[in-house]
């Protein structure tokens, strides 16, 4: 057998997937877009990653808040020997409104697994429209459809952290990423105190089921992303477990600064 096959043949085996949500633990979903709480103006965050327990990549997250939008920015690369793997990087930036957290935009490109991918989705929640363009290798694909409500990737965190966040509580919204819609099944598991590389926290555990909507109602067939928030008024992710199909991966706070300065340019910078 191969090298490469034996060592992912390992790790699969030592994988083990995050518990699912009972369905019936969904009582009373509320409306995640009505949250008020307050979240800082600008953040910079930083994460170490593992693939089911081995170093295999970073991640830098930032949100910034400029009058009504929220705007989000993501970069998520591999790292060591998963890059020999399976080297990819993806950049991700969204909007939204902080009025209503509705999003408004959403774009991302990867490079390595899909190279020369680009994907930019625009909502329109009058019409209840998500357009979306799919640029690669050299082709172009549009894509409308109809999910009045539905929200990106980044906003469904930003509207996560703004929700009150008390154990029990739930959502269910309609989630756009490329080329489907999915269903977001969100559940406050709880409290629990937790250590990353940037100290011990206090955290609540939000675990989200994600559906192709396609798929039909089948929980098994769910993947699963499970976020501890700092149980503050700053909400700050610091972990995040997702199962994939090869596995689970975890990102784990390893830097995080608040409110860097505006620069002459009008661009952010963090603070050293």
């Amino acid at each position: 057998m191969p090298r490469t096959a034996l060592l992912l043949l390992v790790l699969l085996s030592a994988c083990a997937g995050l518990v699912p949500i009972d369905p019936a633990a969904l009582r009373d979903p509320g409306d995640l877009t009505s949250g008020v709480a307050p979240l800082p103006s600008r953040e910079y965050m930083e994460y170490s990653g593992t693939w089911n327990g081995i170093p295999a990549g970073e991640a830098v997250i930032s949100y910034e808040r400029r009058g009504d939008l929220f705007l989000s920015r993501a970069r998520i690369g591999t790292i060591g020997l998963v890059s020999l793997l399976y080297g990819v990087t993806l950049v991700a930036e969204a909007e939204s409104m902080a009025s209503d957290l509705v999003s408004r935009r959403w774009a991302y490109e990867t490079d390595g697994a899909d190279p020369d991918k680009r994907i930019v989705v625009r909502f329109a929640p009058k019409t209840g429209k998500v357009i979306a363009v799919i640029r690669q290798n050299g082709e172009v694909e549009r894509i409308t459809l109809d999910a009045p409500g539905a929200l990106d990737p980044l906003g469904l965190v930003i509207a996560i952290r703004r929700s009150s966040l008390q154990t029990g509580q739930s959502f269910v919204t309609d989630l756009f990423t490329e080329r489907n819609i999915y269903v977001a099944s969100t559940l406050v598991m709880g409290r629990e105190r937790i250590r990353v590389p940037t100290g011990r926290y206090d955290t609540v555990l939000v675990r989200t089921d994600i559906l192709r909507k396609s798929d039909g109602a089948t929980p098994a067939r769910a993947r699963g992303i499970g976020i501890y928030f700092t149980d503050d008024e700053f909400r700050i992710p610091v972990r995040i477990d997702v199962d994939t199909n090869i596995g689970r991966v975890r990102l784990a706070l390893s830097r995080y600064e608040r409110g860097w300065p505006e620069v002459s340019s009008g661009r952010g910078t963090r603070a050293d």
